[in-house]
């Protein structure tokens, strides 16, 4: 589980929420951020958790193991992110507002937006490498 100094942070309420009052597993230990995704919240262990077939809810720690950890972004991004990869014009619609391709992809995994402008140029790159060397092997 995490250290003292881990476990005073998710306990803390300084300007963010008390993963705490989200529930603890059998260990004691909150469901904060695990694993690939960073999953987060009672709700998403138990979700997340029986999608893969591993009990997440008496053992958040299981959320870390590489294998569980890749189950969950794979079931995670299937359902929620590539979604606007593949259908552009697919919408993300929160209280905030609404997003097409890959800002709402980005907004699928964490709520927002931070540094998108790199996210869409290393895109746009990889896009250009992909595309010339597609050329170039015909």
């Amino acid at each position: 589980g995490p250290c003292a100094k881990a476990t005073n942070y998710y306990k803390s309420t300084d300007g963010k929420k008390n993963y705490y009052t989200l529930g603890t597993d059998k260990n004691g230990v909150c469901f904060f951020g695990r694993g690939l995704i960073q999953l987060t919240g009672k709700g998403n262990y138990e979700k997340y958790g029986e999608k893969i077939g591993v009990d997440l809810l008496n053992n958040g720690d299981l959320a870390m193991d590489p294998i569980n950890s890749y189950k969950i972004a794979s079931v995670y991004m299937r359902g929620r992110t590539f979604i606007y990869v593949t259908n552009p014009s697919a919408k993300f619609t929160t209280k905030h507002g609404s997003w097409t391709g890959l800002e709402a992809a980005r907004r699928s995994v964490n709520g927002g937006t931070k540094e998108m402008d790199k996210i869409n140029n290393a895109y746009n790159a990889w896009v250009t490498v992909l595309k010339e060397s597609k050329a170039g092997a015909v």
